[in-house]
């Protein structure tokens, strides 16, 4: 089958069915919906959509690419952390047999999936780098700091306590990502999330008199 002939939105509500199918039943606090299946599919949705936006700047293979972010968190309630990408690739493998996909194309699919939690990066492929880029840039910029201020209300609200922990946290993961990028792409992408960190930082210290 030639993969530009799939259905991509049936194989997301696939993803999606088995992620709100598989997710915690007794999770509790106050942010034990980032543990829900509807959660995980939204940052599954993030990351296709930048590892799309790179591929395309990249001219890496799209389609790779896509069915690989779009299962690369498929297993993330059934599975340990260490195993939840083994298993999203036997997952997907299953699920494009039955498409009828050859077993070269499935298996490269498989293998992007099991690269982005690698920590090394010395035998990737384009496409690898590509997924890893795109999970990495998760919940780094506007997305990081919207979550700190969130703990911060409940947990101890005050601007300057929400202050610290965006200087901690926040601008912290960003540069993090920055030097964890391995496209041009994804660094540029990371960059521009740094600067955005660092500007809301710069405004924040401005209306506090700092």
């Amino acid at each position: 089958m030639n993969p530009s002939t799939i259905d991509f939105d049936a194989m997301q509500a696939f993803v999606r069915d088995c992620l709100v199918r598989t997710e915690p039943k007794m999770a509790s606090g106050h942010n034990s919906w980032r543990n829900t299946g509807l959660a995980r599919w939204e940052h599954t949705q993030r990351v296709l959509t930048v590892a799309q936006r790179i591929a395309r700047a990249e001219n890496a293979d799209y389609d790779l690419v896509t069915v690989a972010a779009i299962f690369h968190d498929v297993a993330k309630f059934e599975s340990t952390p260490d195993e939840h990408a083994a298993r999203g690739a036997e997952i997907a493998a299953e699920y494009l047999a039955r498409a009828g996909f050859s077993m070269a194309w499935t298996k490269r699919v498989g293998e992007i999936i099991c690269n982005h939690v690698v920590s090394s990066a010395e035998n990737f492929k384009l496409e690898d780098c590509i997924l890893r880029d795109a999970d990495v840039l998760d919940e780094v910029g506007a997305l990081s700091i919207v979550w700190t201020l969130l703990n911060t209300g409940i947990q101890a609200p005050s601007y300057a306590e929400a202050r610290e922990r965006i200087l901690k946290h926040d601008r912290h993961s960003a540069e993090r990502a920055v030097a964890l990028m391995l496209t041009q792409t994804g660094r540029a992408i990371s960059k521009e999330r740094l600067a955005f960190v660092n500007r809301f930082i710069a405004q924040l210290d401005e209306e506090l008199g700092l």
